[in-house]
């Protein structure tokens, strides 16, 4: 619990700076001449931009759009937005398969190829999914939140995350916990001191990250490479 609830916290204390302040319509409202053109308009902005936070919320954030046609292309395009769990994907295959000179060039390359298949895929699907729906927001004024409403804010809505989702969130930890340790007396079948074996078998797969002992494949497989394996990377 202590893990994401910190980060759940500043998320929502984050978004309600910008609600508050009147900068998240306003950026819709500037976007939707640009969106426009690819089929889509400030709404799909915004929900893409929830998007490289978690696509879920952002996909349930289209029912707000009475088009069909609008509505299924915003949900073609938000897919594409490098959610944070793909993005730890990419950082343990950066680290494994490239040089850490190259790692981060290589994130930033998957971010630029993530906005670049999200302006094709709504450009090649706009004439299937034409929509006349227009965009109607209220502008409020601009305004500096305070900080007791930016905490009560951000307190509430963490608070109601962890009354709905506390039951799956302790369900799912005894479960894993229950497969870890039942039956009871039952030795593992793969040994702790051979775990690193599984870079070993992986030689032949990626040459390049086995070639020094040093790589970060063998590292992300193993704490201890001597420890590993017997005989092995010595």
């Amino acid at each position: 619990m202590a893990a994401f609830l910190p980060v759940i916290f500043l998320f929502f204390l984050a978004m309600g700076v910008v609600e508050d302040s009147g900068y998240l319509s306003r950026a819709a409202f500037l976007m939707d001449g640009l969106m426009e053109r690819l089929g889509l308009d400030g709404r799909s902005f915004v929900l893409s931009l929830m998007g490289f936070g978690c696509n879920v919320p952002a996909l349930l954030g289209t029912r707000v759009m009475r088009s069909s046609g609008l509505r299924l292309l915003s949900m073609l395009v938000i897919p594409f937005s490098l959610c944070s769990a793909r993005l730890n994907v990419f950082l343990f295959m950066s680290a494994a398969l490239f040089a850490p000179s190259q790692g981060a060039l290589v994130i930033f390359s998957l971010y630029l190829l993530s906005f670049v298949a999200m302006i094709v895929t709504a450009a090649l699907f706009k004439g299937s999914f034409s929509s006349d729906e227009p965009l109607i927001l209220e502008l409020p004024p601009y305004r500096f939140p305070t900080a007791a409403q930016m905490l009560n804010r951000a307190w509430c809505e963490v608070r109601h995350f962890w009354i709905w989702s506390r039951r799956f969130i302790i369900f799912g930890v005894v479960a894993i916990w229950l497969m870890n340790n039942l039956p009871v007396g039952v030795p593992p079948p793969v040994p702790a001191p051979s775990r690193g074996c599984s870079a070993r078998h992986c030689n032949r797969c990626w040459p390049r990250s086995a070639s020094t002992p040093s790589s970060p494949w063998r590292c992300c497989s193993a704490s201890s490479p001597r420890r590993s394996c017997s005989g092995g990377w010595r």
